[in-house]
């Protein structure tokens, strides 16, 4: 599991960017988060897998920290 914090999100497009500890930005979409809600607050921190698609890095299986 990797951490970040929600940098970026369109609530109405349903896809955003996790801000990584390292300063590099990571894609997602709503359908990645697994409680699979679309209301995301920016400045959330999240931990999430890390995954290389044909496109470059996306985060899975994001999961909002406590």
């Amino acid at each position: 599991m990797t951490i970040g914090k929600i940098k970026w999100y369109d609530q109405a497009k349903g896809y955003g960017y996790i801000l990584q500890l390292d300063g590099q930005e990571i894609y997602f979409h709503y359908t990645s988060i697994a409680e699979r809600q679309r209301s995301v607050s920016v400045g959330s921190s999240v931990t999430y897998d890390l995954i290389e698609t044909r496109m470059g890095f996306e985060a899975s299986n994001v999961r909002f920290a406590p």
